[in-house]
């Protein structure tokens, strides 16, 4: 039973990452229209910004199914995104401003595409780690 629950937290945050995967996917596919004139800032901010606050639930979300089980790795691997979603929050440019747009733009470009590197790691290595266990469990 207690093997299940280890799957069953595994398989949920493998998916909670994925959802998180298109969400930031979207968002830097959508500075690339902006960038090359195919997006107005107007639309931008209207496509970008409803997904902004639910980015930073499913991180806490992704963060939170880890603890009951006490798996550090998964924590030291999620807490450090999430500390970065929360202080992204609390500052004043968390969402788009269509009027500032382009002020920081690249720096965004930059930070969305390390969040799909380190989105498509941690799925790997959540797969990785139920193959470990289940190969190490029988």
């Amino acid at each position: 039973m207690l093997q299940l629950y280890f799957i069953v937290t595994w398989i949920s945050g493998i998916l909670l990452s994925g959802v998180e995967l298109v969400i930031v996917l979207f968002h830097c596919l959508c500075i690339v229209d902006l960038q090359t004139d195919q997006l107005s800032p107007v639309d931008f901010c209207k496509r970008v910004n409803p997904f902004l606050i639910p980015e930073v639930i499913i991180q806490f979300i992704l963060t939170i199914i880890y603890i009951p089980q006490f798996f550090i790795f998964e924590l030291l691997f999620t807490i450090p995104l999430l500390s970065l979603d929360i202080y992204h929050f609390f500052q004043a440019s968390f969402k788009y401003n269509p009027v500032t747009v382009f002020t920081n733009i690249h720096r965004k470009e930059v930070i969305g595409y390390l969040k799909i590197c380190y989105y498509l790691l941690f799925i790997f290595v959540s797969i990785g780690r139920i193959l470990f266990h289940v190969i190490t469990s029988e």
